[in-house]
Protein backbone atom coordinates (compact mmCIF):
# COMPACT_ATOMS: atom_id res chain seq x y z
CA UNK A 1 0.00 0.00 0.00
CA UNK A 2 1.12 3.74 -0.69
CA UNK A 3 1.87 5.75 1.99
CA UNK A 4 -0.02 8.92 1.75
CA UNK A 5 0.06 12.84 3.13
CA UNK A 6 -2.36 15.18 4.21
CA UNK A 7 -4.33 17.41 6.79
CA UNK A 8 -6.54 17.37 9.03
CA UNK A 9 -10.00 18.71 8.29
CA UNK A 10 -12.06 17.86 10.94
CA UNK A 11 -12.06 15.94 14.79
CA UNK A 12 -13.95 14.70 17.14
CA UNK A 13 -13.17 14.62 20.39
CA UNK A 14 -16.34 12.44 21.63
CA UNK A 15 -16.58 10.23 18.64
CA UNK A 16 -12.84 9.64 18.32
CA UNK A 17 -12.78 10.39 14.72
CA UNK A 18 -11.57 12.29 12.20
CA UNK A 19 -11.22 13.33 8.53
CA UNK A 20 -8.34 13.77 6.86
CA UNK A 21 -8.14 15.78 3.16
CA UNK A 22 -5.11 14.60 1.31
CA UNK A 23 -2.88 15.94 -0.87
CA UNK A 24 -4.84 14.69 -3.47
CA UNK A 25 -7.92 16.91 -2.36
CA UNK A 26 -9.56 13.39 -1.33
CA UNK A 27 -11.29 12.84 1.84
CA UNK A 28 -10.93 9.60 4.16
CA UNK A 29 -12.50 9.17 7.75
CA UNK A 30 -10.42 7.77 10.63
CA UNK A 31 -10.84 6.83 14.04
CA UNK A 32 -8.68 6.63 17.18
CA UNK A 33 -8.18 2.98 16.76
CA UNK A 34 -6.53 3.22 13.16
CA UNK A 35 -3.25 5.74 14.43
CA UNK A 36 -0.27 4.19 14.78
CA UNK A 37 0.35 5.54 17.94
CA UNK A 38 -3.48 6.52 19.51
CA UNK A 39 -2.44 8.60 22.26
CA UNK A 40 -1.46 10.98 19.81
CA UNK A 41 -5.04 11.47 18.95
CA UNK A 42 -5.37 14.08 21.14
CA UNK A 43 -2.66 16.27 19.57
CA UNK A 44 -4.64 16.64 16.41
CA UNK A 45 -6.56 19.75 15.17
CA UNK A 46 -7.36 20.99 11.94
CA UNK A 47 -3.84 21.43 9.81
CA UNK A 48 -2.55 18.89 11.46
CA UNK A 49 0.09 17.24 9.07
CA UNK A 50 -0.06 13.01 9.11
CA UNK A 51 0.77 10.28 6.86
CA UNK A 52 -1.26 7.40 5.93
CA UNK A 53 -3.06 4.82 4.25
CA UNK A 54 -6.44 4.11 2.94
CA UNK A 55 -8.13 0.61 3.54
CA UNK A 56 -9.49 -0.08 -0.40
CA UNK A 57 -12.92 -1.35 0.17
CA UNK A 58 -14.20 1.37 3.38
CA UNK A 59 -12.34 4.11 1.80
CA UNK A 60 -11.23 5.18 5.40
CA UNK A 61 -7.69 5.90 6.50
CA UNK A 62 -5.38 3.43 9.10
CA UNK A 63 -1.78 3.48 10.01
CA UNK A 64 -2.35 7.58 10.45
CA UNK A 65 0.46 9.22 12.17
CA UNK A 66 1.85 12.89 12.53
CA UNK A 67 3.88 13.28 9.53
Amino acid sequence: MAVLSGAIIRIDLKAQTGTIRGDDRRTHRFSREAMVFWLHFLDLKPGTRVRYEVEASSNDAFNVELA
